[in-house]
């Protein structure tokens, strides 16, 4: 099977983001060169979000990096994943991960927070399986059943007149 995440070198790009080579990953180059480039302006970069497909895992989920319990970036990196679940069935919070594994170093969300200090700097995981799929696997929660758009009277039993 192939790797659906390679460039026309046979490169994995989200593993190029440590050093890439201009000719090689242009558009890895690229991103770095526009980031830095704001960065020396003396803006500041709210969020990275790289998108990937999931081929494992249901649902829609984040993975982000890693801070310590008693800095302020521990709650704001997950502010979104915690939105983004109360908003949708399809985004599962308890399936995101905010950390930094050795085998993923190079990849563009951690170098980028890492390089550019970008708090934000995540990855948005889209499982190939579909979003109705998600929906089989996950309750609905009591805020979503309060919220529905069915007329309360559509859920009541009729009574038979007989």
């Amino acid at each position: 099977m192939g790797n659906y995440r390679c460039c026309l070198s046979g490169q994995d790009l989200n593993r190029q983001f440590a050093s890439p080579d201009r000719r090689l990953h242009p558009t890895v180059a690229a991103v770095k060169k526009l980031i830095a480039g704001v960065k020396s302006r003396g803006k500041e970069v709210f969020g990275y979000i790289d998108i990937h497909g999931h081929s494992n895992k249901k649902c829609s989920f984040i993975y982000g990096p890693y801070y310590p319990l008693h800095m302020t970036r521990y709650l704001r990196v997950r502010i979104l994943a915690k939105l983004l679940s109360r908003r949708t069935q399809m985004f599962r919070y308890p399936a995101c991960r905010f950390r930094q594994e050795p085998s993923k170093v190079n990849t563009a969300r951690l170098v980028i927070s890492r390089e550019f200090d970008v708090m934000n700097s995540l990855t948005l995981e889209n499982s190939f399986y579909g979003s109705h799929v998600c929906l089989l696997y996950t309750s609905p929660s009591p805020r979503d059943l309060s919220t529905s758009r069915m007329p309360s009277s559509a859920c009541k039993k009729k009574k038979n007149k007989n």
